[in-house]
């Protein structure tokens, strides 16, 4: 049976959660195990309890440290592309080596069979320049992406990686680009370009309070941890206010800026706060449709 594995934390998550999550994801052997799962997520709790009386605080011991000169020099390349300037937001932000295992984490999942891709396309024991181009470089390699059209205002696309988005929605004027004369059936003027791709490959944080919680390229730094890689460079958003969160919610929620002992990276390696399950494999999808309706109003 074809399946996908997944290491899933538990030890944060509601067993409400974990049961619809290992039903609905899980195939069907892993799913009838699920009296087992749900004993060992609620094993796990306690496990977090005891986590938050021994390591309270311990996320705003994380350990940082300035980039070398070299390394600080290969910033600014990064920083005059255009795509760079367009995607950060208008707060301040630093480069700096960051501590992976207290990095505050809001992923819920690994997969695994991704972490083992990576791991093979990353040198054995990378250099500090090495692990600059795996967490901070714009440019990579990037997973193919089908499309199937499934009708004449549809189009379906699918990608193997998580991160497949769509990127904005533009009117552009026809003159900036050929159009086939096969496609043109009137005269045409203006145009609705959709994008599609994926987000800015730099490995990104937040630091807020003494806390970093991660935002992008989790995988990589779950994969680099695996191999023995302690610190890493990191973009770093500085945030003075925690009012000015609200451009990263969907990361930092209040359950995990206020925990007194929240889910960090080292914990997704603790087989007493994690499950590895079989999850029916998935591919991310996005569809495209075009609506269109003409009507009349008052000038």
């Amino acid at each position: 049976m074809i399946f996908q594995r997944q290491r899933l934390m538990c030890g944060w998550t509601p067993r409400q959660k974990i049961k619809y999550y290992i039903k609905n994801e899980c195939i069907e052997d892993e799913a009838n195990n699920l009296p087992q799962f749900v004993e060992k997520s609620e094993a796990a709790i306690h496990t977090v309890n005891g986590l938050v009386r021994t390591e309270a605080g311990i996320e705003k011991t994380i350990h940082t440290f300035p980039l070398s000169e070299n390394l600080r020099e290969k910033t600014k390349h990064i920083t005059q592309e255009q795509v760079f300037k367009n995607t950060i937001e208008n707060t301040p932000y630093e480069f700096k080596m960051v501590e992976i295992d207290k990095l505050i984490t809001s992923q819920g999942v690994v997969f695994l069979d991704f972490v083992e891709k990576l791991k093979q396309s990353f040198p054995q024991n990378p250099s500090a320049e090495q692990l600059f181009d795996i967490c901070l470089t714009l440019t990579k390699e990037y997973a193919p992406i089908s499309r199937l059209k499934a009708n004449e205002n549809t189009y379906i696309y699918a990608s193997d990686s998580a991160d497949f988005r769509v990127i904005g929605v533009f009117p552009k004027p026809v003159k900036d680009y050929q159009l086939s004369s096969d496609l043109i059936t009137g005269i045409p003027v203006r145009s609705v370009i959709v994008l599609l791709g994926y987000g800015l490959p730099v490995a990104t944080a937040v630091e807020v309070d003494k806390k970093i919680f991660l935002i992008n390229g989790f995988h990589r730094l779950y994969a680099l941890a695996e191999m023995g890689v302690k610190e890493v460079p990191l973009l770093i958003h500085k945030i003075t206010d925690q009012f000015d969160l609200s451009p990263y919610k969907p990361y930092i929620t209040e359950f995990l800026f206020n925990h007194p002992r929240p889910p960090l990276m080292k914990d997704f390696f603790n087989p007493d706060l994690t499950l590895e399950i079989k999850t029916i494999p998935r591919r991310k999808t996005i569809k495209v449709q075009v609506n269109h309706e003409s009507f009349d109003v008052p000038l």
